[in-house]
């Protein structure tokens, strides 16, 4: 059964390698006939002239075996190689002619292709493995307060606000998954910015309230094309941002300045060598680093969808003074 097996491949590869060699072969045997042809008109003998062609079907023939022999070593590696899982560039049959050049160098670049996808991919999964781990810490926090709210009877105040918190994260968490496929997920229509600023502090109005901070909202009537649902997802994290490093009793404005859209804090402010960082992925800082809670997502998710939406995004800050985020919006 395995010899029947073997011949029937051998015939595969012969019908194979002849369809390959057709044109030359052609070209051979119609160079071959023309030889006879002006041999036969110049009455040469016809033993000389069998004997010719006996000399050069011979040497034919050991050319053809020899070459046969090279396709029939080439193809068997390639089929041993797609038996492996993994297979490297240097294990390909050796380069014959400018055609398997070219095949190589195209398998080279695919390679680099895939190695380069397969990185990205892992760096992905990395990624989103520690922010995971971190979410699940951190979100470990509010669920222990409601506990222990319920136990000691301390709510509704208290458990909605540590409810919040919760929702806070799931949202971000969703929008992590969703950021790198942003674009297909927009919907652009000429939005009322006001509306959009007023949905966000509207969320946020508990917190505003409990840390006694002043809101500063300047009337804005600007129309703006944008995707509203993603906007305002930036503009609420701007918020939460504002309201986690800005003390009790603190102050927060927003406001347009040079037709940008303003949200100032009275904060702790962020460091001067913290600030070309702020958008890394995972990069907390001076703050973060005394938050402890911090997990560098946040500014990071922000600067991605703001670039996707082509919003331009500027933060400047002073320790113990506060931050400035200018968002420049197209009307």
């Amino acid at each position: 059964m395995i010899l029947l097996a073997q011949k029937k491949v051998l015939v595969m590869l012969l019908i194979s390698y002849f369809k390959s060699k057709r044109v030359n072969l052609l070209a051979h045997i119609v160079t071959l006939l023309m030889i006879l042809f002006v041999l036969y008109m110049y009455k040469t003998p016809i033993q000389a002239i069998s004997y010719s062609y006996l000399l050069i079907i011979g040497i034919s023939f050991i050319y053809l075996t020899y070459d046969f022999s090279k396709f029939y070593q080439k193809n068997h590696k390639l089929k041993e190689l797609l038996k492996q899982i993994n297979i490297q560039l240097e294990d390909l049959p050796e380069i014959n002619d400018l055609t398997d050049e070219n095949y190589q160098q195209l398998l080279e670049r695919l390679y680099q292709e895939k190695y380069q996808l397969t990185q990205e991919l892992d760096q992905k999964q990395a990624d989103f493995y520690d922010y995971s781990l971190m979410w699940a810490h951190q979100i470990k926090t509010p669920i222990a307060a409601m506990r222990l709210l319920l136990q000691t009877g301390d709510f509704p105040s208290n458990l909605s606000q540590e409810l919040f918190k919760i929702e806070q994260y799931v949202e971000m968490l969703l929008h992590y998954l969703r950021v790198e496929d942003i674009s297909h997920d927009f919907r652009f229509n000429q939005v009322q910015l006001s509306k959009i600023i007023k949905e966000a502090t509207k969320k946020y109005a508990s917190i505003f309230i409990s840390k006694q901070i002043r809101l500063e909202l300047e009337e804005i009537d600007v129309m703006i094309l944008t995707d509203e649902k993603w906007l305002q997802f930036a503009i609420e994290q701007l918020l939460s941002n504002a309201l986690k490093y800005t003390n009790n009793s603190g102050v927060i404005k927003i406001y347009m300045e040079n037709e940008q859209l303003v949200i100032e804090d009275s904060g702790i402010g962020i460091q001067v060598e913290d600030l070309p960082r702020i958008f890394e992925k995972g990069f907390t800082g001076y703050n973060g680093r005394m938050d402890k809670k911090s997990t560098g997502i946040g500014l990071f998710l922000i600067k991605k969808i703001v670039d996707k939406l082509g919003v331009g995004i500027l933060v400047t800050s002073q320790i113990g003074v506060g931050t400035k985020v200018s968002l420049k919006v197209e009307k």
